[in-house]
C-alpha cells in the first residue's frame, strides 16, 4: 500500500456560518453516512431540478400545440402502424 495519502475532493472544506436552526434542519435531512456537505449538495441539485421542471411547465403552458395527427405524413405513418 502506498504511503502517500490521497486527499479526496470531499475532504476540502470551507466554513459557512449558519444559524442553529438551519444547522438542526440540515442534520435532520442527513441520512446515515452522509455529511452536511452532501446534504447541501443534494439540496442544490433538488433545487436546480425543481427550477428546471418549473421552466418546462411554464413553457408548456405558453406553447401552442397542434395534434400530431394533423400532420398528414405523421397521420399516415400512425395508420400504417395501427396506432390510430
Amino acid at each position: 500500500m502506498s504511503s502517500i495519502t490521497k486527499v479526496a475532493k470531499s475532504e476540502l472544506s470551507e466554513k459557512i456560518m449558519v444559524s442553529t436552526d438551519v444547522k438542526q434542519v440540515l442534520y435532520s435531512l442527513k441520512t446515515p453516512g452522509e455529511r452536511l456537505g452532501d446534504v447541501v449538495d443534494r439540496l442544490i441539485r433538488d433545487r436546480k431540478r425543481d427550477e428546471f421542471i418549473e421552466y418546462l411547465d411554464s413553457r408548456a403552458k405558453k406553447a401552442d400545440y397542434v395534434p400530431i395527427e394533423s400532420d398528414p405524413e405523421m397521420a399516415r405513418m400512425m395508420q400504417e402502424r395501427g396506432a390510430c
